[in-house]
């Protein structure tokens, strides 16, 4: 069965370390939905990741092809059922040194992410713990003189699979017609989201230069995430598109009115936003809770 690579400004390697896979364009489809509360069937992936049964003839050879290749998908999916350790390279590269901190600034903040083909993507839960690179002067210069005028560095986020979930993103555009306006593209991006256990930073020519940790492990970021008490906004939906099934319980057990208007929301109601989104993980859940509030 041949998958199709997808290709991106950031670049993977598909090898495995230990009990770690590296997350590549081949298999982050079957990472997705062999973790995903609501996962596409088999067939369905056989038609989004094999080339052949793209390409085939006729809708009789495609059956054959679909048959041929269901093992092959169940195999893969059994392999990242329940799998939790997972890495993901990125290239990227470093600031100029700051002398009062002694360090280089990176560039990754939470809003990263690595795309890939079929709207599937890795965000990370916590990589504003590590958007600094620190080293002493000495250490510092040496590198640089390495890496020259480029400055170009290889990130390998160590992670720990948290969530496997459909987010909706909202880019801003330029409306062609309505000048001066701004327009909301939304688009539905399945999404795994990695908790980073340890980030290792590698030279473009494969030397580890530091690694660095986060600042609490992820026990402690599991049981912060469960122990979310009631803030003042929490009795409307301040939220964003990002939004887990989670977070919207949460607010709703802290009393919030899911017919309220939110700014959040793009000026929409939660209501406006079921109607609209049918098939999406929140509004899902969101439109059970419409129904039993009739």
């Amino acid at each position: 069965m041949k998958i199709l690579f997808a290709c991106c400004a950031y670049f993977f390697y598909t090898y495995t370390f230990a009990s770690a896979t590296v997350i590549d364009g081949n298999n982050i489809v079957f990472i997705y939905e062999a973790n995903s509360e609501q996962p596409m069937s088999d067939i369905e992936i056989i038609k989004l990741t094999s080339e052949e049964v793209m390409n085939a003839k006729n809708e009789f050879v495609k059956q054959d092809l679909i048959l041929k290749n269901k093992p092959i998908v169940k195999s893969e999916l059994l392999k990242f059922n329940n799998k939790h350790n997972f890495i993901a390279r990125l290239s990227s590269s470093l600031g100029n040194y700051d002398f009062n901190d002694n360090g280089f600034k990176l560039k990754v903040n939470n809003a990263i992410y690595l795309p890939f083909h079929y709207s599937y993507r890795v965000n990370f839960e916590n990589s504003d713990d590590f958007n600094f690179l620190q080293l002493e002067p000495s250490k510092a210069e040496k590198l640089i003189q390495k890496i020259q005028k480029s400055r170009n560095i290889i990130i390998e986020f160590h992670g720990t699979l948290t969530k496997a979930e459909e987010y909706l993103y909202g880019d801003r555009f330029s409306d062609p017609i309505n000048k001066g306006q701004l327009t909301t593209l939304l688009k539905n991006i399945k999404t795994i989201r990695l908790f980073i256990n340890k980030a290792v930073i590698y030279s473009t020519s494969g030397e580890a230069i530091k690694v660095i940790y986060p600042k609490i492990t992820y026990n402690d970021f599991i049981k912060s995430k469960n122990k979310k008490e009631c803030l003042n906004g929490d009795n409307i939906f301040n939220i964003g598109s990002h939004t887990t099934v989670d977070e919207i319980k949460h607010s709703i057990s802290c009393g919030a009115d899911i017919h309220k208007r939110s700014k959040d929301w793009f000026g929409l109601t939660p209501l406006q936003w079921a109607k609209e989104f049918k098939n999406i993980p929140v509004i899902r859940f969101l439109n059970k809770e419409l129904e039993k509030a009739k």
